[in-house]
């Protein structure tokens, strides 16, 4: 494949910038065997890296730093390649993750990690694959940590299914039952 460009992927297995993220995994994430390879690939590929960040630019808590006290200010092309580089020969490791503690409303204290704001782009580029892969195979009526569903979609969908239901319980199974 000299130069010539094959479906989604050009010869080098860059993205072409006019094709949907969605499309190029489809392409590039192949299954064998009930097993999905070129992955790793995948989370190496520096413009992969770059759609990684641009999705976390949209997030608020972005800018919070970890262990390291790095942001993410300031990063361009050459940062990306390095960290594919990084991640592709195995050089690149993961911080350890800076651990507060958060107020609830009972008076307790709920553990919180934060990752260095590098680590951020992999973990991400990692939830990208993760999600396309795995979100086809949930059902309609699975509502718990997915893009767009939640607690309000979940009541809006027993609403319509169940007219005559009044009340719905949400149970921490681990916290009612004492043993």
């Amino acid at each position: 494949m000299s130069g010539r460009e094959t479906g989604n992927i050009d010869s080098n297995g860059k993205f072409l910038r006019a094709l949907m993220l969605k499309e190029c995994l489809e392409k590039l994430i192949q299954k064998e065997n009930g097993t999905y390879t070129g992955l790793h690939k995948l989370i190496s590929n520096s413009e992969f890296l770059t759609i990684a960040y641009g999705n976390l630019r949209k997030n608020k808590g972005l800018d919070t730093v970890g262990v390291d006290g790095a942001t993410l200010d300031g990063i361009d092309n050459a940062f990306f390649k390095k960290l594919g580089k990084d991640i592709h020969t195995g050089k690149y490791e993961p911080k350890p993750v800076r651990r507060i503690y958060i107020d609830k409303s009972n008076g307790k204290k709920r553990p919180l990690g934060i990752p260095s704001a590098i680590d951020k782009i992999p973990q991400e580029a990692i939830r990208i694959i993760l999600e396309h892969i795995y979100e086809p195979k949930f059902l309609a009526n699975s509502h718990g940590f997915r893009p767009n569903m939640g607690c309000h979609t979940a009541l809006n969908y027993y609403k319509m299914r169940f007219q005559v239901v009044s009340w719905v319980l949400n149970l921490v199974i681990s916290k009612v039952l004492t043993i």
